[in-house]
């Protein structure tokens, strides 16, 4: 009895205790904001960006280019915390421009998928992180894709 209470201390301490592990991966980055220029319409720029995890904090930077005359348009950089229920609380930095720094609140969403592929069975993995700033009228998305094979067992 005394083992099995060992055991499961040791479990939950290992969940508790966050590791010091940075995970640095490569996803797809797009921004979407109102474009008033002719007429009113939207504008998108797409990119890629480097997605850090360090235990719970986050760092995102991220490279979009498409019109040279577009403050905006650039290299950006997210620094924030991911809580429990997936909500990411970050601070946006437009690198190599005046413009002040600002706050945003995303989602942060894991999907698993599985797909057959003849006699080769594809999980799915996509990730995401969308931040909508100022309420739905731009969008900075974050996005991942990792397919693992497993061959189907006859």
């Amino acid at each position: 009895m005394k083992r099995v209470r060992l055991v499961l201390w040791l479990v939950l301490l290992c969940g508790v205790v966050p590791s010091q592990s940075w995970s640095q991966e490569s996803w797809d980055f797009i921004s979407v904001n109102p474009y008033y220029l002719d007429e009113p319409t939207w504008r998108a720029c797409h990119g890629k960006a480097q997605v850090e995890f360090r235990d719970r904090h986050v760092k995102i930077t991220a490279q979009c280019t498409i019109a040279p005359d577009d403050p905006y348009l650039g290299q950006f950089v997210f620094e924030g915390v991911l809580r429990a229920n997936m909500i990411v609380e970050a601070t946006c930095v437009l690198v190599a421009t005046d413009a002040r720094p600002f706050k945003v609140t995303g989602r942060y969403i894991v999907r698993e998928d599985v797909a057959f592929f003849g006699t080769t069975k594809g999980v799915i993995r996509r990730k995401e992180i969308v931040f909508p700033y100022p309420q739905n009228s731009r969008f900075f998305g974050f996005v991942s894709q990792e397919v693992r094979k497993e061959l189907i067992a006859k």
